[in-house]
């Protein structure tokens, strides 16, 4: 009713809908990076039992964002410019999530302004992608550091990343092989 109303059912705005949706793929892509990174961490620190990374999943993963950064950075040394990234990806990911509409409205009114939108929503995107592939990798490095101790939360980590968001960063893993 409300998208009716204010003239969002039109067809017109489809790619806005495709960049949005896309670029919130992307951030809970990176939050649920953190969560399982956290998750982890975790897992190393207290040697957790069978089915307790996926109980730690579900608690961490009502964290919001913020919450998660300070989490991991109590929980690990980031490096700074990775830690910056991942600043810089909070603040887009609360543009894209929560800011986009209020921020956007009067530019969405001119014929012009879906265009406009479309660059800066793509690039809003790859901020929050740069971290979330920081946070993968991170993770990544973690599981290898720590050998076999992790084979259930490293296949957890590969289902939950394959099965949400595909492999985004299968340019990237090919590269390192």
């Amino acid at each position: 009713m409300i998208k009716a109303s204010l003239g969002l059912d039109t067809p017109a705005l489809d790619p806005l809908y495709i960049e949005l949706g896309t670029a919130l793929v992307v951030c809970q892509g990176f939050e649920q990076s953190l969560v399982l990174l956290l998750a982890i961490e975790k897992m190393e620190c207290s040697h957790m039992a069978e089915g307790a990374f996926e109980a730690a999943v579900l608690t961490l993963s009502e964290d919001t964002l913020g919450t998660l950064l300070r989490k991991l950075r109590k929980k690990l040394v980031i490096p700074v410019d990775v830690d910056e990234r991942f600043a810089a990806a909070l603040s887009e990911r609360n543009w894209i999530a929560h800011r986009f509409l209020h921020d956007s409205a009067q530019t969405l009114a001119y014929p012009d302004g879906m265009a406009k939108l479309l660059p800066e929503i793509r690039l809003r995107r790859e901020v929050v992608l740069r971290a979330y592939n920081d946070a993968e990798a991170i993770a990544n490095d973690y599981l290898a550091q720590f050998g076999n101790v992790f084979d259930e939360a490293h296949m957890q980590a590969d289902r939950i990343w394959s099965n949400l968001y595909g492999n985004h960063t299968q340019s990237t893993k090919s590269d390192a092989a």
